[in-house]
């Protein structure tokens, strides 16, 4: 039995010095390095979760994996495993920097509320600015079947002037016809009225929804001066632990907690906006991520 503790020996040292070459290694159990002395994987686990995130522990481990395969699927081969007995643990910690996340969370809804309702107020304005005209353009063909019929009413009456010989019944006719005139004269003239009416309504509806406008700009203008994007300080990797602060969403979490691996993975950050080791979390497709060339030539540097 002594006869295989030089060999244990030995073999303890050999898993030491292999391990000191790969710096990933150190996130791994003793236990699993004997028995998967080859295992190159970021071993990694989920350690204290604030309650106050609103996520159960289940859910992380979940956000993790997704995080990982983000990884996976970018390199080709698995670079990360979820391992319980990891020496890496991901902790999300509540601090300021997630209540200032959720007061910017809560200001984009507000946002994105006035901007529903402005697009709401824009459509109804725009559609009762269209039946508007559709009440001028017959209006205006009510107006000129009147003047032509008024028209034809002067001549028939000039034409009588000129005969001298109006009989009682085409006088009668005359006067029906005249009074039917100023019927009609004045529904046009109320209709105009209330077409103006209704037209000085919507230019005042126009004047509120200009007003909106600006109110809604002067509100980005004043939450992109209070929300500048910053560096990736919502989660930060030590060495030993990676401490999640702040996130908005789920996916948001799982595009940090990606961000931070690959700082585990030895990944220092790069200058690609769009890419998942650039320092700002801005102009990344944050729902379906996926790796891009800036993240895979850091990747092939690390493997050379």
């Amino acid at each position: 039995m002594r006869s295989w503790l030089p060999v244990l020996l030995v073999m303890i040292v050999l898993v030491y010095l292999y391990q000191a070459n790969e710096s990933q290694r150190r996130h791994t159990s003793l236990a699993t390095q004997l028995l998967h002395p080859f295992d190159k994987r970021v071993h990694y686990r989920i350690g204290e979760v604030d309650p106050q995130f609103n996520l159960s522990k289940a859910d992380v481990i979940e956000l993790a994996k997704q995080a990982a395969k983000i990884w996976h699927q970018g390199a080709g081969k698995d670079l990360f495993v979820y391992d319980p007995a990891a020496a890496l643990s991901i902790n999300l910690r509540f601090d300021e920097r997630q209540l200032e996340s959720n007061l910017r969370h809560s200001q984009q809804q507000q946002l994105q509320q006035q901007l529903a309702s402005q697009q709401s107020n824009n459509s109804e304005y725009q559609q009762r600015q269209q039946q508007l005209e559709q009440q001028r353009r017959q209006l205006d063909l009510r107006e000129a079947a009147f003047r032509e019929r008024l028209a034809s009413y002067n001549r028939t009456v000039q034409d009588w002037n000129t005969l001298g010989q109006l009989d009682d019944f085409n006088r009668q006719q005359l006067e029906q016809q005249q009074r039917l005139l100023d019927n009609e004269r004045q529904d046009i003239r109320n209709a105009m009225a209330h077409y103006n009416q209704q037209v000085n309504g919507l230019n005042q509806v126009a004047s509120s929804l200009n007003q909106m406008a600006d109110h809604y700009n002067q509100a980005v203008n004043r939450y992109e001066a209070r929300f500048v994007p910053r560096e990736f300080e919502k989660g930060v990797y030590d060495g030993r632990q990676i401490n999640i602060y702040e996130f908005s969403t789920p996916a948001d979490l799982r595009l940090t907690i990606a961000h931070e691996l690959g700082h585990a993975l030895g990944l220092a950050h790069n200058s690609d906006p769009y890419a998942l080791m650039y320092p700002v979390l801005k102009q990344q497709d944050v729902d379906n991520f996926k790796l891009t060339v800036a993240d895979k030539t850091l990747l092939s540097k690390r493997d050379e």
